[in-house]
């Protein structure tokens, strides 16, 4: 699977120092779930996929 980050903007919400790699493991996470996320994005489609990472801390990762 390849993935596309937005690199500065992770920078600019991400306190816990999240890294690319990381975020990407919750995509592995088989209980993990993707909800719709309507209200943030009324221009394009915007889900969050809520997961545990590789270092089993809960992450949400927005995909659009």
């Amino acid at each position: 699977m390849e993935f596309e980050w937005n690199r500065e903007r992770l920078r600019q919400i991400s306190p816990s120092k999240v890294s690319f790699e990381e975020a990407a493991t919750v995509f592995g996470d088989p209980l993990g779930r993707i909800v719709a996320d309507p209200r943030h994005s009324a221009i394009e489609e915007r889900l969050v996929l809520l997961g545990i990472s590789k270092e089993r801390r809960l992450l949400a990762v927005i995909v659009h």
